[in-house]
């Protein structure tokens, strides 16, 4: 598998969901979809949680960490390239928070 590191997905406006979108130095498979989606919380947070939405639907919240082990969250790893990335929203308590994201193709 490939990974495809998104890096840190900031919320400039806490409540305000930013959509996951990939840079164009990377391409996925022509289907837009891959095969597995990882969000860890930013150690460096300064609020208690960072989401993960799609929709209105709040799928993980991630609590800051404590002692430096980042809470993390994952889509199931499925067989072969089928979630789509965009339908996922990153949200946070605190505006300026965030969360890193990477994505894995086959």
């Amino acid at each position: 598998m490939l990974a495809i590191p998104l890096g840190k997905i900031i919320v400039t406006t806490a409540g305000t969901p930013v959509a996951l979108t990939v840079p164009g130095s990377y391409t996925l498979p022509a289907s837009g979809c891959v095969r597995k989606v990882e969000v860890w919380a930013d150690p460096g947070m300064t609020g208690t949680a960072v989401y993960v939405k799609v929709g209105t639907s709040i799928l993980a919240a991630l609590p800051k960490p404590a002692s430096g082990f980042a809470a993390h969250w994952s889509t199931p790893e499925t067989d072969g390239d089928v979630v789509n990335p965009t339908s996922f929203e990153i949200d946070a308590q605190t505006s300026g928070d965030g969360a890193f994201v990477t994505l894995w193709v086959e």
